[in-house]
């Protein structure tokens, strides 16, 4: 009726009176249903001192250092309440009267039905009716019948005194189950309830059609996405037959860098090392062969050609191949390691008898 601006107004006025203006985060109005109506969200900030502690000071228990009653917090359960939610829909009510709403039964112990029951009951009381317009169809036809007998049984000036009581009667008799309030009302809620089995046969089609473009949007989205992986694969898969063609060194040396980390090289001195120039360096490299770490003080890391493998390069330290060099490190720990325990043993006292 154009009211549904003021109706609006009235309820963000009763929100921000119930709940307080600044505990009112936002109102949205929804017009997707028949009826419009609000969804609002409030934030439960409420003062006061709380129910449980003035409830235990109330039963002597031990008292705590109170906190001021007048902070702010948050407490559902203050706004929750039972006597709340009544007050809540008495006010309501009143705010809301003007527009011709009322408040629901105070007290009332009816419940709602499901969705799928209310249709349920819809689709039996549908076939109800058409059982009842059946009925009725059956007696306009029997009293027919007894039209043409009483017809063939009585003389002529008989039957037309009988067939003019007769048709008045059975004309009055259709017309009273026929045309009555009853059949009328059974009628029209038949064509009511055909009517909203078709509304929710064309809103079942609508969502499955809805449904079916986002599945399609969806799928175009992946086509879409694959076809660009693939093209980025096929732009790697040609740019590493490139690399091939052109640079076959670079392939031949991926296993150099990759040794260069296993053995503790950083990504700088790998990138000299497979650049082919001799680097100088000091530290630990680590032996997988061995398990231990063996340190140089000033070592030369190369690569060359691999004599025993035509066109392969390996990894030099000191002109040595690096395996070689690990061994040769290991050997003079060993060496030096048995070194150490003959002087331990040289140096310990000896024991000998006393008489």
């Amino acid at each position: 009726d154009g009211r549904l601006d003021g109706w609006c107004n009235d309820n963000l006025k009763w929100l921000r009176e119930t709940y307080g203006e600044r505990n009112l985060v936002s109102a949205v109005l929804h017009m997707d249903e028949k009826t419009p109506h609000i969804h609002a969200t409030i934030v439960p900030i409420v003062t006061g001192e709380r129910r449980k502690a003035r409830k235990e000071e109330q039963n002597g228990k031990k008292k705590y250092r109170k906190k001021n009653t007048q902070d702010v917090r948050l407490c559902a359960d203050d706004v929750m309440v039972r006597h709340r939610l009544k007050h809540y829909q008495d006010t309501y009510a009143q705010a809301m009267s003007k527009y011709g709403l009322q408040r629901g039964i105070d007290g009332s112990l009816a419940k709602h039905i499901s969705t799928m029951q209310y249709y349920k009951e819809l689709v039996e009381q549908q076939d109800s009716l058409q059982e009842n317009i059946e009925t009725l169809l059956g007696l306009e036809e029997e009293a027919q019948k007894k039209l043409k007998q009483v017809k063939g049984e009585i003389n002529t000036q008989k039957m037309k005194s009988a067939a003019v009581n007769a048709t008045t009667a059975i004309a009055d008799g259709v017309s009273s189950l026929l045309g009555g309030s009853k059949v009328k009302r059974l009628e029209a809620e038949n064509e009511g309830l055909k009517q909203d089995i078709a509304n929710l046969q064309r809103q079942v089609q609508a969502e499955q059609r809805e449904q079916t473009k986002m599945e399609n949007r969806h799928n175009s989205e992946i086509n879409k996405i694959d076809r660009s992986y693939q093209q980025k694969i096929a732009g790697y898969d040609n740019r590493l037959k490139q690399i091939d063609t052109y640079f076959p060194i670079v392939t031949e040396l991926l296993p150099i860098a990759e040794q260069c980390r296993e053995v503790g090289f950083t990504e700088e001195l790998t990138r000299r090392i497979v650049s082919l120039q001799p680097v100088g360096f000091k530290g630990r490299l680590y032996s997988k062969e061995h398990k231990e770490r063996f340190r140089t003080e000033h070592s030369t890391a190369t690569v060359e050609r691999n004599p025993q493998e035509n066109g392969k390069f390996r990894l030099c330290i000191d002109r040595m191949p690096i395996l070689e060099w690990f061994r040769m490190k290991f050997q003079e720990l060993k060496e030096k390691l048995s070194v150490s325990n003959t002087s331990k043993e040289e140096n310990k006292p000896k024991r000998g008898l006393r008489l």
